[in-house]
């Protein structure tokens, strides 16, 4: 799914996609990649960006939840998000549900845009 910033009701992750509309708020392509907070800046056939934090999950952490909060902070819905377990069944025989950990920066994005 790629949001229009109307329509954005997520926030940052491990993988995140932009509309080319949010990208040119956050500061273009160029700044993504000049952050370094991105593993991959790639764009996609639909005319959206891939930004991919980390090559693995283990290396995502409130670290680099924290770092893209502050860089798409002027695309992100204002109020602090809501916090959901989401919680997967593992490839196990019987299966087993785990409950994957909440990595967003728990703030206001009006904190940073104003």
């Amino acid at each position: 799914m790629v949001a229009t910033p109307a329509q954005a009701d997520f926030g940052p992750a491990r993988l995140t996609v932009l509309s080319d509309e949010m990208a040119e708020q956050v500061g273009a392509v160029d700044r993504l990649r000049a952050s370094h907070a991105f593993v991959e800046v790639e764009p996609l056939a639909a005319g959206s960006w891939w930004l991919l934090a980390t090559e693995t999950w283990e290396e995502y952490g409130p670290e680099q939840a924290n770092r893209l909060f502050e860089l798409l902070a002027p695309v992100l819905p204002a109020g602090r998000p809501e916090m959901t377990q989401w919680r997967f069944p593992t490839i196990a025989d019987p299966p087993v549900l785990v409950t994957l950990p909440n990595l967003v920066a728990e703030r206001d994005p009006r904190e940073i845009t104003g």
